[in-house]
Parts: structure tokens; C-alpha cells; sequence
């Protein structure tokens, strides 16, 4: 990856997504390695699932979410707000808690404009009362009254002019109004919506996820639509999902029970991630491991797709036109598991994370992520997400950020920049 003639590492503890406001970008820098001692930031305590960058007063400040109880020194109960350029905190939750009072997590981070707003697993908030989503000013961490609710876990959000789409372990698609937080309106799924992305304009929407159907009469919407802001009616043209391998694959028998809205049978390419830019980014999970650039109106592959041997959950644009995808590839081994059997030859590199040039050749981009979180019983850790900041009028130099459940060199969250 070249992101600057020097590099260094920052660290935190574990990601999902990244946005950033509008400024002038400036060219990048051509550069050298990454280097191998990590800057010195705040750590969690805990694993990090979401991230968002936005520029409240033209300071960039980064949003960071998951399950833990400290930034740094600092309480944060599951979301912390950190200036981008000396990672100090300036502010976080008191408290994150779930119907039993338990700490619960972030799991799902978007920005507009002021307003933050954050999904995930929790009940409560600061004391107060949130079912599943919330919305907070994110320079000054006041937590607003838009109280929607969800039915269930959310694990993506996507705002547009006047609505925020919602979805995650329930079997809808939630179009809620930002005015008041009542619901403009309501599609069924079949299964769980992971990622949603609106497009440049926010008339209409990706909606990506583990459901075989999607609508009214539930007909065939495999893997990933494109949906109307005005209804969530599916625009036909975008057609990629109808080419995805759907859930029930044949050489998969043992994973042929139905999705219930609270887990998966993940034995189709099912969408995890999204991201956009000239192109659609599209991050797959399943029992097919695969990452693809796609046409953003009609959803036609583009030149190449590339396999690996566990699920993608981020992607995105990087440095020098190239993309940048992490997840939980590359740690298959006698000691995790075996290869999946039926995803085809999968490529090699660094652990948790590709980056790869506009035309789909692999650098030699390496962090050197390694480890996992105790609790890893299901082999499921690893690279969670990434966002790519190019150099701008506001930004003097790129940032990448890289986030996961990763252990080494730093716990979960990285900061590769050019300076």
C-alpha cells in the first residue's frame, strides 16, 4: 500500500466503517513500507465494530464503536468520539445496556451533517431509554430525543435527506423519518439486513444482507437490492443479486435451515459490506468468500472478483485508486478449521487484510495483524472494518483506518497515515 514516503501505525481497538464530510482532496503522496512500531493512542478494553470519521467545525473527529468499557483511561461505555489527528477522546457514553441490564454494543455507525446516529444491541443509553437505535450531536455527545426503535439488534444505517434506513437481525427494512422518528415506511425480508449505502444523490439506497427475498409478496431479491428512498420498492436495474450463489447451495446440505431474523444460514454469497465510489464496493460473506467492484447503476461485474477464505465485512476505496478489504480471511489453519470446502481456490497474503491496485493486482500492504480475542469460540475474529481519509485541504496527509478483533500490534484499531 502506498500511502506516504513514511509510515506510521496508530492504535486503538477494533472497527467497522469510516465516513468522512466534504473537502477539497488533494493528490496523494507516493510512498515506502509500513512501519512496524505502533504510535502510541488509546486502547479499549474491549472489541471495537463501527467506526464513522465526520468534520463538526473543520476538525475531523472519529466515532468509535463496539463492546468495551474504557478508552484509554477514559469510561466509554461501547462509543467513544475521538479528534482524528491526536486520538484524545472528547467524549463517550456513560453507560450501554441491554434489556437485562448487561453491557450491550455498537454495532452500526452513520454521520449526517451534526447528527450522529448508532445502532447495535443496547436498551438503554446514558440511563436513558433507546430500543436498538439513537442519535447524538456528534461534536458536543448530547444524546438527542429521536427515539424510533427497532425490533431488534441493528447492524446497519444509512441516512438520507429525510430519512434514516435501518436494519439488522429482524426480517424488515425500516425507513425512519429524521423529523420525528416515526416510521416513513416498512419492506419485508426473508432474513437479516448487514450494510446499506445511499448513493451520491440519496434517492436511492444498496441494501445488502443474508435474505433470499426482499418486498411486498416477499418475491426472489437475493443477497442485495437497490430500493427507492421514496418507498423501498427495488429498482429493477441494478441486477447483481439475481448473479449471487443464493442461501440452500447443494454442496452445502448441512445448511439448508430457514432464517429466522436472528441468524443465517450463510451458505449462499450473502452481502456483509458496502461501499461507494466511482464504483460499488461489495463484500461478501458466507460459505463464498469474495469481493467485488461493481457498475454502481446496473450492478455488472467489473473486470475481476477475488475469493479468500473467510468472510469480508470492509471494504473500501484506498490509496492510489485501489481498494482495501478486511475481514476474517487468511487465518484458516490445522488449528482453526480447515478451508471452506466448496469456495474454490481462495489467494494468499497478510493476515485480516488485501489491498489491492485499481486493476485487481494484490500489493504487498502488510500491517501484520495477528491474534485473537479470547472469546473467539467460533474462529469468527479477525478484521471487522476500514476506511480510507485521502490527503485534503482539512487532512494533510491519508489515513487508513483498520479495525478488527486483532490483538497485534496494537488491540483491534489502527491508524496507517503517511506521517
Amino acid at each position: 500500500m502506498v500511502l506516504g514516503k513514511h509510515r506510521r501505525v496508530i492504535g486503538l481497538l477494533g472497527v467497522i466503517a469510516v465516513g468522512f464530510g466534504v473537502m477539497a482532496v488533494l493528490p496523494g503522496s507516493a510512498g515506502a513500507t509500513l512501519g512496524t512500531t505502533p504510535a502510541v493512542g488509546p486502547q479499549t478494553d474491549g472489541q471495537v465494530f463501527a467506526l464513522r470519521m465526520a468534520i463538526p467545525g473543520n476538525v475531523p473527529v472519529v466515532a468509535v464503536g463496539g463492546k468495551f468499557a474504557h478508552m484509554g483511561s477514559r469510561p466509554a461505555a461501547g462509543l467513544a468520539v475521538l479528534r482524528a489527528s491526536d486520538r484524545a477522546v472528547l467524549w463517550s457514553t456513560t453507560s450501554l445496556t441491554d434489556a437485562n441490564g448487561n453491557p450491550a454494543q455498537v454495532d452500526a455507525l452513520e454521520v449526517s451533517g451534526s447528527t450522529l446516529f448508532v445502532g447495535g444491541t443496547f436498551r438503554r443509553i446514558n440511563g436513558q431509554p433507546r430500543n436498538f437505535v439513537a442519535a447524538f450531536n456528534v461534536a458536543t455527545g448530547t444524546l438527542y430525543g429521536w427515539n424510533p426503535g427497532a425490533p431488534f439488534r441493528v447492524r446497519a444505517i444509512s441516512a438520507g435527506t429525510t430519512i434514516v434506513l435501518v436494519g439488522g437481525e429482524f426480517t424488515k427494512l425500516k425507513a425512519i423519518r429524521r423529523s420525528d422518528g416515526t416510521t416513513a415506511w416498512e419492506q419485508p425480508t426473508d432474513c437479516s439486513v448487514r450494510a446499506i449505502k445511499a448513493n451520491v444523490d440519496k434517492t436511492r439506497f444498496w441494501v445488502g444482507g443474508v435474505f433470499d427475498h426482499y418486498g411486498v409478496g416477499l418475491p426472489f431479491h437475493h443477497g442485495i437490492v437497490l430500493v427507492r428512498d421514496t418507498d423501498g420498492t427495488v429498482d429493477p436495474q441494478f441486477t447483481l443479486g439475481a448473479r449471487l450463489v443464493k442461501n440452500g447451495d447443494p454442496n452445502d446440505p448441512a445448511q439448508l435451515n430457514p432464517c429466522d431474523g436472528s441468524k443465517a444460514s450463510y451458505s449462499g454469497e450473502n452481502v456483509i459490506a458496502l461501499s461507494a465510489v466511482d464504483r460499488l464496493l461489495v463484500g461478501i460473506g458466507g460459505a463464498y468468500n469474495r469481493f467485488y467492484v461493481v457498475d454502481r447503476p446496473t450492478g455488472a461485474r467489473v473486470s475481476w472478483v477475488k475469493q479468500f477464505d473467510g468472510d469480508v465485512q470492509g471494504v473500501s476505496p484506498c490509496d492510489n485508486g485501489g481498494y482495501c478489504v478486511v475481514g476474517h480471511m487468511g487465518k484458516r489453519s490445522a488449528t482453526f478449521g480447515d478451508p471452506c470446502p466448496f469456495c474454490g481456490p481462495s489467494i494468499t497474503g497478510p493476515r485480516f487484510i488485501r489491498e489491492f491496485t485499481a486493476t485487481g493486482v494484490q500489493t504487498s500492504f502488510n500491517p501484520h495483524l495477528e491474534g485473537f480475542w479470547p472469546d473467539d469460540t467460533l474462529n469468527n475474529d479477525g478484521g471487522w472494518a476500514l476506511f480510507y481519509q485521502p490527503k485534503s485541504s482539512i487532512n494533510p496527509f491519508p489515513r487508513l483506518f483498520i479495525g478488527g478483533s486483532f490483538t497485534t500490534p496494537r488491540m483491534g484499531f489502527m491508524l496507517v497515515s503517511s506521517a
